[in-house]
């Protein structure tokens, strides 16, 4: 191999350094979080509605959109839970349905 040939070797064997520890360098954007699941969300209001059955599909519930902060959604339930299914579902449509909708059922993600 000739010196021209050896010096764009080399040229080219730091370029390709330089390219590879740039890379592994560089600051890399943070992964976005993914939303906690609704059983972690709501807790035990998550388990009554699914126990209680009081949507068809149960995957109705885990789809909604709250209303309100799932947290504050919870705290109210905790500081007043339904007595009966039909109060849960009624809880339930308030914290989850939105009124304004002209369709029933929950809003989806």
């Amino acid at each position: 191999m000739n010196s021209a040939a050896m010096t764009s070797s080399a040229a080219l064997a730091k370029l390709l350094l330089a390219l590879l520890a740039g890379t592994t360098t560089q600051a890399r954007e943070p992964i976005a979080a993914y939303p906690d699941p609704p059983q972690a969300l709501f807790q035990e209001l998550f388990v009554a509605v699914q126990t209680a059955r009081i949507f068809p599909d149960g995957k109705e519930f885990a789809d909604a959109l709250p209303n309100a902060p799932p947290a504050r959604i919870l705290a109210q339930y905790r500081a007043h839970p339904p007595a009966s299914p039909e109060a849960l579902k009624i809880f339930v449509d308030g914290a989850l349905f939105d009124a304004a909708a002209d369709r029933p059922g929950p809003r989806r993600a």
